[in-house]
């Protein structure tokens, strides 16, 4: 079976500096991405909280980029994504495949697992 290959764009809004984590941890997951690291503005007088990054995002699986953008999500407290496709327009492949996600990199709990893939599967 192929691969389904997405392009994802979306804005990320977080703190200065924090959107190169969030590129970094989609390319250790095997993804292509762009985006445009802010430009500094030396002349503002207070630093910005938060800076919005338009983000484009190639790769195998949608599940996988909403897993890398959770992760950085709840590292950098406050931050947020606009724009990704909510889990209900996934196909049930891929909600599976992103709850097995989420599993492996301990963002669930066992039973949360558990609980979630039997949801899944009741709408079968």
């Amino acid at each position: 079976m192929a691969r389904r290959i997405d392009t994802i764009r979306f804005t990320y809004i977080g703190p200065a500096g924090s959107e190169g984590a969030l590129a970094q941890d989609l390319r250790n997951r095997g993804f292509s991405v762009d985006y445009e690291e802010p430009t500094e503005q030396r002349q503002l007088p207070t630093a910005v909280e938060h800076v919005p990054v338009l983000f484009s995002v190639t790769g195998p699986m949608l599940p996988g980029i909403m897993a890398g953008v959770r992760t950085i999500t709840k590292r950098f407290k406050g931050s947020r994504v606009e724009g990704l496709p909510d889990e209900d327009s996934l196909s049930v492949e891929e909600r599976l495949a992103y709850v097995d996600q989420l599993r492996s990199e301990g963002l669930i709990t066992a039973e949360e697992y558990s609980r979630e893939r039997a949801r899944i599967v009741g709408e079968l």
